[in-house]
């Protein structure tokens, strides 16, 4: 085919891009079909995800945190004991400030907890 699509498959479209815009119509039409109007179920409520092997296997290395660890994923490493108390001192600071104690805001979270786990994509048991 001269324009527009020479090759389709049902994720990939090979179009041929020909000034003149028969060839962009072309391609603006296949995409526009393939616009998905809905988020994915699991997109509205998960927001933590973890790098998928894809992406680490060129540079593991890049995907792990040296200094600091936010979740579940690396707790605990000896790396991050240094943080762990900055993050402690934080958290008594915070508390402190507010005027809130230790088992106000456990019991927030708390009810939070099925909500947090939810938000990762691939769901924790700890």
């Amino acid at each position: 085919m001269e324009n527009g699509i020479q090759g389709s498959t049902r994720d990939h479209t090979l179009v041929r891009i020909v000034d003149g815009g028969i060839g962009l119509e072309a391609l603006e039409k296949t995409m526009s079909k393939k616009l998905c109007p809905r988020s994915p179920s699991w997109a509205a409520k998960c927001c933590i995800f973890r790098v998928p092997p894809v992406l680490k296997r060129h540079k593991p290395d890049a995907y792990e945190p040296d200094f600091i660890s936010i979740g579940p994923f690396h707790r605990g490493g000896k790396q991050f004991q240094h943080m762990e108390n900055v993050k402690q001192w934080y958290l008594n600071n915070l508390l402190s400030r507010r005027n809130l104690s230790l088992k106000h805001l456990i019991d927030h979270i708390v009810e939070l907890e099925q909500s947090a786990r939810d938000s990762m994509l691939n769901h924790l048991i700890i």
